[in-house]
């Protein structure tokens, strides 16, 4: 369930934590990145960025499922 919280300069909302592709297709959620790694994720295209991520979220969800 959303609640208040994130950063609306960037659009953020705070979410609770879930797991699930429902993380993934629905849910918005908030990361916070040192300022040169956002720089440098900023600087590639919006299509491949987005792609990006989802691949890298994907990845860890599926790493945090092995360890458990």
């Amino acid at each position: 369930m959303a609640r208040s919280g994130g950063n609306p300069e960037f659009g953020t909302k705070y979410v609770a934590p879930q797991t699930g592709p429902e993380l993934l297709s629905k849910k918005p959620f908030n990361i916070r990145l040192p300022q040169s790694d956002y720089d440098a994720l900023m600087a590639i295209p919006s299509k491949k960025r987005a792609s990006l991520v989802r691949e890298a979220i994907s990845k860890a969800l599926k790493e945090l499922e092995s360890q458990s």
